[in-house]
């Protein structure tokens, strides 16, 4: 019998400050968040009769220096906020005279300058359905090339179902799973398209139920449909609503899905419907901002046409909890538009509305004309992914201004006081999830239900920090619940996502209470004056490796 050959997929941990999810994954008592949809997906695609496979994630703790595990293939996914910890595992496993490999988004975006600085043996970008297979086959026979990159975005059929038996499901809050790649819109700022593609290109529905089910087998209680845009193809995505809603008529009412869609969605009642129907009570909804200029200028028409607060009231009236963030540093966005960003948000009663810089990652459309117009930062591509940092020199601000805005519009944003009356807003609008549940909302499941509020509740009362954060916050939230007693769990949730982005907010410095009182900035950036920087030569400042 032939040895089979060992290879150890790897998700090197990001830098504790990225998006930081302990607060939930302590709360929940879970390690990780969600586990890489990718590494399981190369997984799958892995021969069984040459080769064993195994996924190591340090986000679960341990670093792979300390595991002490041995592999004939060393296999890396690399993607911008992670990039730095995969390069040091890179010249770590190098130096001990490993094989490695690297692949990911980064590695699509910037191989070539990865191939130039990194030690590796084997790099691939984009695809890997086809690249994957033909690279263990050809490292079988001594012969491997040392780069794969895969030019076509590929027919989604060829896509295995992800290896769930590979992953530990009690160690994480959530699965996720993948139904299409590509995105139909031309948003200026996003690499969505840069990545997967204008034509959304669809998973079978009939595979997409295959693999709802291996985790749920696995025992994930929910999943999130990673696809940038789930509703892109309306058609498949009911077809696909339809088929969960049938599936989930045996499993458990808990069994809860979350997805990233478009705004638009709130014109198809029909779909809010079958999304109700389904279980998916969690989307991220990109608005971007208040600013119809802005829309204008990113290129986002699905957001022009469409009344966002009226739209953002009819979701929630289907019992879906929406989750969305909004961006400064458009060229038309001037002094006001944070006091504008804050009154928008408060209008749009989300209790909790994520900030952001705007930044012009490698491959948009965005930066190829910041670079056009002397505009492009290089020195911030190497801090793509921190909070304060961007890439984008604005046009009606001074960097300081801008982030002097940023500022006050997130601690504006992160007030207790604010944060309560939209919590009201949006739960005086919300509907009942019992459509879901097709009835079957016993007391025995609504005691289940009630747990994770308990959960939630005695995590944070074990904590000195998120003690005090807790008392705060439910000062406001105890009317609420008052009055909608079914959406305690629903409540306690917000609440909890309050506290992680509160912490992850102020731990990067964007949230100062001494600001809170403070006016408008559109008042003291006048009285002080704010002028936007000059261009900068854009062959001086794109020097260098984009992204590293």
């Amino acid at each position: 019998m032939t040895h089979k050959k060992r290879i150890l997929l790897v998700n090197p941990r990001c830098p504790a400050d990225f998006l930081n999810t302990s607060v939930i994954n302590e709360a929940m008592g879970k390690s990780g968040f969600f586990p890489s949809l990718s590494l399981l997906t190369v997984a799958a695609l892995v021969p069984d009769d040459a080769f064993t496979v195994e996924v190591f994630d340090e986000v679960l703790g341990v670093p792979l220096e300390r595991a002490g595990i041995e592999a004939d293939i060393y296999a890396l996914t690399c993607f911008n906020p992670n990039r730095e910890r995969a390069h040091e595992l890179c010249r770590w496993l190098k130096a001990r005279g490993k094989f490695v490999v690297l692949g990911g988004p980064h590695c699509t975006h910037h191989w070539r300058d990865i191939a130039a600085a990194e030690p590796y043996d084997a790099l691939f970008a984009g695809d890997a359905e086809r690249t994957w297979p033909r690279f263990l086959g050809e490292w079988l026979a001594g012969r491997h090339e040392r780069f794969y990159i895969e030019e076509e975005k590929l027919d989604l059929a060829l896509t295995p179902v992800a290896r769930w038996d590979l992953c530990p499901a009690d160690r994480y809050v959530t699965a996720v799973i993948q139904t299409s790649r590509g995105c139909p819109f031309h948003c200026e700022f996003c690499d969505a398209v840069v990545l997967y593609g204008n034509k959304v290109r669809t998973k079978p529905a009939e595979r997409v139920l295959e693999e709802l089910e291996r985790v749920y087998r696995a025992g994930f209680q929910s999943v999130l449909i990673g696809d940038d845009n789930f509703t892109a193809k309306r058609a498949y995505a009911k077809d696909v609503l339809r088929r969960i809603a049938a599936w989930r008529k045996d499993k458990d009412p808990l069994f809860v899905i979350g997805a990233q869609l478009s705004i638009d969605i709130a014109r198809d009642d029909e779909l809010l419907a079958l999304m109700a129907r389904a279980g998916l009570v969690f989307a991220y909804v990109g608005i971007e901002s208040s600013s119809k200029d802005a829309l204008r200028e990113a290129n986002k028409p699905q957001n022009l046409h469409v009344d966002i607060p009226a739209a953002v009231r009819k979701i929630h009236s289907y019992g879906i909890t929406i989750m969305s963030g909004l961006i400064v540093g458009f060229d038309g966005d001037g002094p006001a538009i944070f006091g504008d960003h804050v009154d928008f948000c408060n209008e749009l009663a989300l209790p909790v509305c994520n900030t952001y810089l705007l930044t012009a990652p490698y491959g948009t459309p965005l930066r190829a004309r910041l670079l056009a117009e002397g505009r492009l930062d290089a020195d911030g591509d190497h801090s793509l992914g921190e909070m304060l940092r961007t890439n984008v020199i604005p046009k009606r601000l001074s960097p300081a201004d801008m982030l002097d805005g940023f500022r006050w519009m997130t601690t504006q944003l992160f007030d207790y006081d604010a944060f309560g009356r939209r919590l009201a807003r949006k739960f005086d609008g919300f509907r009942s999830r019992d459509v879901a549940m097709e009835g079957r909302t016993t007391w025995a499941v609504r005691a289940r239900h009630y747990q994770l509020a308990w959960r939630i509740l005695s995590f944070t009362l074990r904590h000195p920090d998120t003690a005090r954060e807790l008392k705060e916050l439910l000062k406001r939230a105890l009317p609420v619940m008052a009055r909608h007693p079914r959406f305690i769990n629903d409540i306690f949730q917000d609440l909890m996502i309050f506290i992680r982005f509160k912490s992850y907010y102020e731990q990067a410095g964007a949230v100062r209470p001494e600001l809170l009182r403070a006016p408008r900035p559109e008042t003291w950036m006048r009285e002080r004056g704010h002028a936007a920087p000059a261009a900068r030569d854009p062959v001086a400042r794109a020097a260098g490796s984009p992204g590293r």
